[in-house]
């Protein structure tokens, strides 16, 4: 089953006492921006709620948990939710260039390496490129989630100096995801302004001044 189409059902799955996805969307975009209709990465955004909702909007007893819960242990629908449950989201790398199917991802947050199944199309994706994105665990091999944030190529040594920066700070991974969506949005929005700007102080600052614009962010 593709990322998408297992969000899709697992998010509209309700255990009694479950939350509605669309109550934490506020506070999912007051974290990680807000996307509209019109932007050309909506549909990247939506996934990247649903799959927060479902794994770590209360990350000690994520929605997912009651899900699988109310699942038989013989359907093959709750393989698939557990290897969504345990799915790692962060900033990924891309390596080499795609290879057999197989792309090598270094995790720029945390450290460490992985292969990834190439079986989702990255149309533009090239070697040095950065994606936030959730890699779990399909039919013995990895593949990404559904939702994503694609940095901007020339944003990509910025963000390596904010990560280093965060990183002094001990702030947390989904902390840094959050603001770097953020600040993808920014780019989008101020597409005048040179990416390495955004991603720098200036941007951090301009989050700030634009906080409680909405159209904005």
């Amino acid at each position: 089953m593709n990322s998408r189409d297992l969000v899709d059902i697992l998010a509209d799955m309700r255990p009694d006492g479950s939350v509605d996805p669309s109550v934490l969307r506020d506070d999912f975009e007051e974290k990680s921006g807000k996307a509209f209709a019109q932007d050309s990465f909506y549909q990247e955004r939506i996934y990247l709620f649903l799959e927060w909702y479902l794994c770590d909007s209360s990350p000690e007893h994520p929605p997912l948990m009651d899900i699988i819960a109310c699942m038989d242990s013989s359907d093959t629908l709750r393989l698939e939710a557990e290897g969504l449950l345990h799915s790692h989201r962060s900033l990924f790398e891309l390596m080499e260039p795609v290879r057999r199917g197989k792309m090598w991802l270094r995790d720029v947050i945390g450290g460490g390496e992985w292969i990834v199944e190439a079986t989702t199309a990255l149309p533009g994706f090239q070697v040095g490129d950065q994606v936030d994105a959730r890699i779990r665990y399909h039919n013995g091999w990895l593949v990404f989630g559904a939702g994503f944030v694609f940095h901007p190529p020339a944003a990509r040594d910025a963000v390596h100096a904010l990560i280093d920066r965060w990183r002094r700070e001990d702030m947390e991974r989904m902390d840094m995801l959050s603001l770097l969506a953020r600040l993808h949005i920014l780019a989008y929005r101020f597409s005048h302004i040179p990416v390495e700007r955004i991603y720098s102080e200036e941007g951090l600052k301009l989050l700030e001044h634009h906080q409680k614009d909405e159209k904005v962010l």
